[in-house]
């Protein structure tokens, strides 16, 4: 499998605290801190389900050296426990091999084929790679075992709509709510599926979003989109400035605010001030720069906007109108 640059944005990497706090069943020992840890692992060096729980610990807190010498500890003295390599395929995805993930995976799931957390894995790293009928086929086989899994669901939406099946996506995700519903991600997505339908619907999805995660700045950003589409410059407006409340570092809200600006409402103060965030957010972006520029000359500011005009050249050499208000501007 290819490497997953992007795994960590999706990938929910589970807190393994919440299963290490179970006893052992050999020792009967239930004080997992470091320190108690520590102890037993000094008492017993052939303990695996402390160095388990450790690594586990150590995992939670984003330590992975430390996280890497214990499970691999662990797994060394007992390879029996699927949990044990289901840690350590996360432990391989947040240090970006998905080929040690992958075999994790499939060693857990050769114990356990009914491994529900493992499955749901499987099917996450066959989606990041767009291997989506693979992907779709794990998600199937959790709702085969586990019908009210709704991770699962929202997964096989995921698929559905990479593969452009919009309205089994769209029965998907429903189902995903239906089941849970507090499923952000969920809600998110049925908001952008009926927003490309241009559906009021859209902005009822991206409400209930706002109020499940009421520290996301995403629903307002999006409800923003859609108002502008839709011509309405105020509401527009007034949704990405919600979402700049909560997210200054918003570069998208920034610059459709500029765009707004520029195009709609002729403030090229605030027009240039929202790209220039945008820019110090985004540096990449050659149409910040662009725009920026626009709004330069504009405002008469020729030598400045020659200057972002070259520089959105330089990120993007083909930005014809770019190119063309440099020999407009060049003209003696």
């Amino acid at each position: 499998m290819n490497t997953l640059r992007f795994a960590l944005a999706i990938l929910t990497v589970v807190a393994w605290g919440c299963s290490t706090g179970k006893k052992d069943g050999k020792s009967g020992n239930s004080d997992t801190s470091f320190a108690a840890l520590d102890a037993r692992i000094k008492k017993n060096p052939k303990d695996a389900e402390a160095f388990f729980i450790r690594g586990s610990k150590y995992l939670g807190e984003g330590k992975l050296d430390q996280a890497a010498g214990d499970l691999e500890r662990a797994l060394t003295l007992d390879s029996t426990k699927p949990r044990y390599f289901l840690a350590a395929a996360d432990l391989h995805l947040m240090t970006n091999n998905s080929g040690k993930c992958k075999a994790a995976l499939d060693k857990c799931l050769s114990l356990d084929p009914k491994q529900p957390d493992a499955l749901l894995k499987e099917a996450e790293l066959y989606l990041f790679v767009k291997q989506n009928k693979t992907s779709g086929e794990y998600a199937n086989k959790v709702i085969d075992l586990y019908p009210n899994n709704a991770k699962a669901h929202f997964l096989l939406g995921m698929n559905q709509k990479e593969m452009g099946d919009t309205a089994k996506a769209i029965y998907c995700f429903q189902k995903t709510v239906e089941i849970d519903p507090q499923y952000y991600h969920a809600f998110i997505q049925l908001g952008n599926l009926y927003s490309a339908r241009n559906n009021p619907l859209a902005l009822e999805y991206y409400k209930t979003a706002s109020r499940i995660n009421t520290k996301s700045s995403e629903p307002f950003y999006n409800i923003g989109v859609y108002h502008q589409k839709s011509g309405k410059v105020r509401e527009a407006l007034e949704a990405y400035g919600q979402a700049l409340k909560l997210n200054t570092r918003d570069e998208r809200s920034w610059y459709n605010l500029g765009i707004l600006h520029q195009m709609r409402t002729g403030d090229l103060d605030n027009a240039w001030k929202a790209f220039d965030k945008a820019i110090a957010l985004n540096p990449d972006r050659a149409e910040s720069w662009l725009h920026r520029a626009q709004v330069n000359e504009n405002m008469g500011k020729p030598d400045a906007a020659r200057r972002d005009y070259t520089e959105a050249l330089r990120i993007r050499g083909d930005l014809k109108e770019a190119f063309e208000a440099l020999k407009r501007l060049d003209k003696p």
